[in-house]
């Protein structure tokens, strides 16, 4: 669904500002973990592509840091919320 779209920073902004609540609930509802991952993996290639825009969206923050540390969370998604911040810092 969102991996198929070539969004424009502003319009990933928009998408995720509005949608990002609703995003974390599909990510946790999906049993399939393979899904899940791949759901989150298009979630923070989003956030990466439109990093400076999105930093002032803390609740978005708090929800994928709080995936991490979730009981929900495996090591892949664990991983995945790693390798973001890892890649914002840079």
């Amino acid at each position: 669904m969102i991996s198929n779209l070539k969004l424009e920073s502003q319009a990933i902004v928009e998408l995720l500002g509005n949608n990002y609540e609703r995003i974390v609930a599909m990510i946790y509802g999906t049993q399939d973990k393979d899904r899940r991952s791949a759901l989150l993996k298009v979630l923070i290639n989003l956030v990466l592509e439109a990093s400076q825009e999105l930093a002032s969206n803390s609740a978005l923050f708090y929800h994928l840091y709080d995936i991490a540390k979730n009981q929900k969370s495996d090591e892949s998604m664990i991983e995945n919320i790693l390798w973001m911040a890892t890649s914002l810092c840079e």
